[in-house]
């Protein structure tokens, strides 16, 4: 005679929670495709839900209220929206480099004598090695605000963090280059 726990250890196994998954996988497809709206992405989503229903069966507990099939779903809601932030976050961050001259308010270099050229130059040369120097997502947040010109709010929304925690980050890289500068 099996006993209760035995059967709840079955029914919560990673086996019996993708065998549920597969059986719900026309839902999993549709929340994933309401959400990415491309196809290709839907399926590795799909993809994705299953491989995380499988690692991360023994989290699952019933015990929430939930059943497994929308705990699943919430799996696939998750992991859409966050194929669709890392999408737009792709998007937006393969942008051409902060070496480009288009970016620099450079002055007319007919009415400047060759002093002030080379002077101009050197401190663009300066601040361009101070940005190398910064992290990739300090170099992003830059590309974006500066160079893109997004506001904060969109900004906020695309590395999935608060509006004001985007200013906050804009504020401390150009405090940080700020004091770089002063030290060079």
């Amino acid at each position: 005679m099996k006993k209760i726990g035995e059967i709840k250890k079955r029914k919560n196994s990673p086996e019996a929670l993708t065998e549920r998954a597969l059986a719900i996988k026309g839902d999993i497809y549709r929340i994933a495709y309401n959400i990415t709206r491309n196809s290709e992405d839907s399926n590795d989503v799909c993809q994705e839900v299953f491989f995380k229903v499988y690692s991360s069966a023994g989290k699952y507990s019933p015990l929430f209220g939930k059943s497994p099939e929308n705990w699943i779903r919430r799996i696939a809601r998750n992991t859409s929206l966050n194929c669709l932030r890392s999408k737009k976050r792709r998007q937006y961050t393969n942008h051409k480099s902060f070496s480009d001259e288009q970016y620099f308010d450079v002055e007319d270099t007919h009415s400047l004598s060759p002093l002030q050229e080379l002077i101009q130059k050197e401190e663009r040369d300066i601040l361009l090695d101070n940005i190398y120097h910064l992290q990739d997502s300090e170099k992003d947040i830059l590309n974006m605000y500066y160079v893109k010109g997004f506001s904060h709010e969109v900004i906020s929304y695309m590395i999935g963090i608060s509006k004001e925690a985007a200013k906050s980050r804009v504020h401390r890289i150009r405090e940080k280059l700020r004091g770089q500068l002063q030290y060079d």
